[in-house]
């Protein structure tokens, strides 16, 4: 009965020792000083060895679980038990006993290299991303729109204008002419109208993307706050720090961002100025562009106001803090082409362009009179503003697909409306009105009873082509000429219509010399079709290349392909080198099911010989009980 009640007694101290070996740890080192431990240790040193590895190899089990129950989680980061080895003790020999192992950490699987060369990658992609997705969105409104190319409204119109030429008193070739006229305006409109609704859409995607982008410095001040919490206690927090990681990779693909982490958690720095620091986000946010335009006063002097586009640009919140980005210049080799914000407000522009963005170098015969004297007064204030103009374009427009593109289109839009416009209502300068007026004498007139003039196919949907002064053989048709500082004068795509007049009676579309028929009417659409061959336009200021209206649009879609074919190879070998370094942070960091499984088998392996272990020394110490006749 006293070895069963002895084998009773020792069982439930192995299982209270098995409970609670966290308690006896502490246990051993408060009786060291009295030699307790020694007699402790002499006894049950190697059955506490075999507990420590059972819990450290239970331990180690859990953790390659929690791997396998997460290999598929976006952003998890692969955990991995650390262990040491517990204290020793001197036995009365002087030899020193281990006491076995102890959980010391679960760590991340994380290098800090390998995620900042992702980030910086990943930044890169961002900003190719945003400038390669205009480009095919412009290229997609060009080269299809409702399954007909633009090219080819061209080339109706000038056909249009051939068959107009056979037989000008025709009213089913007028009727023709005119409708390929109301095609080529509708087309261009709308692809105009797309180029803004896309810029539109680009800033809203702007507006969002800055809203996220406080919402991620919030949710880090707040994870930095939970991590320091748990971890100032001597617990792990690696499934928040995983959660703050994700945060830092996905806002690298907003912005050019550099973080540290420090006691208080990670600071974030956008573009060299604090983001997050410590409990402070020092948060973004839009505000409207505001175009500074002339325009005319009372007294009919040239004065400046603001006008706002209706697009944003990015601001430090509060009253005193500057923009985002100082400039919008970018450079790969200076590391300033990072984060798809930058891409997106580069791209996007700050304004709907028209052809007046694309400036046109002054030329001294326009200031040169019949006698041959130059006005150098006149020129030079020419040439100054052109400088300005050259300025402003170099860093606000060229720089902006959209912006570009709507300037050069807008600009063979006009120039093809003015010049025909030109030949049916050609104008003179009257240097008593001091201005141009209809040339009563040279211009042809239409086929209808008043035998109509001065009507145009295009006009100006807020402005007349003429003011009428007089009526009859006295009238003067003084006309009424574009002005940069009023946007309602000027022959630009959104202010364009077809004539309402000749829409509702083609005779009056003026194709015949006044007195004259036949082959002067053939004439005037001779001078319609001549100036399909004026080499007389250039893309911008840049391009020493004169074209044609074909050679011109042929010229700027091949621009646009070139640009669109160096962006996307940008942006491809960028998303390349993103998902390399991706592979290989993966390979670091990331779960793998066969190596978590093989990791599996070794720590189950582990805790059965933790487990023989104690089975064998708990069968020692019951022989030794059962030898002294305990």
């Amino acid at each position: 009965m006293k070895k069963e009640k002895a084998k009773g007694d020792f069982s439930l101290f192995v299982f209270a020792l098995a409970r609670f070996s966290k308690e006896i740890e502490p246990l051993y080192e408060q009786h060291r000083a009295f030699g307790i431990i020694k007699i402790m240790s002499s006894l049950f040193t190697g059955l506490y060895t075999g507990i420590s590895g059972l819990t450290t190899s239970q331990s180690a089990l859990n953790t390659t679980a929690h791997n396998l129950a997460n290999t598929d989680t976006t952003g998890y980061t692969r955990q991995q038990l650390l262990s040491a080895d517990r204290l020793y003790i001197e036995d009365d020999s002087g030899i020193l006993i281990g006491l076995g192992t102890a959980a010391s950490t679960v760590r991340q699987i994380r290098d800090v290299f390998m995620d900042k060369s992702y980030r910086t990658e990943h930044a890169r992609a961002g900003f190719y991303e945003a400038q390669d997705e205009t480009v095919t969105e412009i290229e997609e409104l060009f080269g299809e729109l409702e399954g007909v190319e633009f090219q080819n409204t061209l080339n109706n119109m000038w056909c249009a204008m051939q068959e107009l030429q056979k037989e000008p008193e025709s009213l089913v070739t007028r009727s023709s002419f005119l409708q390929t006229c109301v095609a080529f305006l509708e087309r261009a409109q709308n692809i105009y109208m797309q180029m803004g609704e896309y810029q539109k859409m680009l800033n809203n995607k702007l507006k969002d993307n800055v809203d996220r982008i406080n919402e991620i410095g919030a949710r880090i001040i707040e994870l930095n706050e939970i991590i320091g919490r748990f971890e100032i206690n001597g617990q792990q927090a690696n499934d928040y720090r995983d959660e703050r990681n994700n945060l830092l990779d996905e806002l690298s693909g907003y912005v050019n961002m550099t973080y540290s982490e420090g006691k208080d958690g990670v600071d974030v720095n956008i573009e060299g100025m604090q983001f997050v620091v410590g409990k402070v986000l020092n948060g973004l946010e839009t505000r409207e562009i505001q175009k500074e335009i002339t325009y005319k006063d009372e007294d009919g002097e040239v004065a400046t106001a603001y006008q706002g586009t209706g697009l944003y640009d990015v601001y430090w919140k509060g009253a005193n803090k500057g923009k985002l980005y100082a400039t919008l210049e970018y450079s790969s080799r200076q590391g300033t082409d990072m984060g798809s914000l930058k891409g997106i407000l580069i791209t996007r522009g700050t304004y709907v362009a028209n052809y007046t963005d694309i400036p046109i170098e002054p030329k001294e015969e326009d200031f040169t009179d019949e006698d041959g004297i130059l006005d150098e007064e006149a020129f030079d204030l020419a040439q100054e503003e052109y400088k300005e103009k050259l300025d402003h374009y170099h860093k606000f427009v060229k720089p902006s697909m959209i912006m570009r593109v709507q300037g050069e289109f807008d600009q063979l839009v006009h120039k093809i409306v003015t010049k025909v416009n030109d030949v049916l209502c050609p104008n003179v300068y009257d240097e008593d009105l001091e201005c141009y007026v209809l040339d009563m004498e040279n211009c042809p007139v239409g086929m209808d009873d008043d035998f109509t003039r001065g009507e145009g196919i295009f006009n100006r949907i807020s402005t007349p082509r003429y003011t009428i002064d007089g009526e009859g053989e006295d009238a003067v048709y003084m006309y009424n000429g574009e002005d940069v500082t009023d946007n309602y004068s000027l022959f630009t795509i959104s202010e364009l219509e077809i004539n309402k007049a000749i829409m509702d009676d083609f005779s009056k579309i003026p194709l015949h010399k006044q007195g004259n028929t036949g082959d002067n009417e053939m004439d005037i659409c001779a001078d319609l079709l001549e100036i399909w061959d004026h080499a007389d336009m250039s893309l911008g200021p840049d391009d020493y290349t004169t074209n044609t209206f074909m050679e011109y649009y042929n010229a700027m879609v091949s621009e646009i392909a070139n640009e669109g074919s160096t962006m996307r190879i940008l942006y491809e070998n960028q998303s390349l080198m993103t998902e390399n370094v991706q592979a290989q942070r993966d390979g670091l960091s990331g779960v793998s099911g066969d190596e978590e499984l093989t990791h599996l088998i070794k720590y189950q392996q582990a805790y059965n010989s933790a487990s023989r272990y104690i089975t064998a020394v708990d069968e020692m110490i019951r022989d030794i009980l059962d030898k002294v006749g305990a």
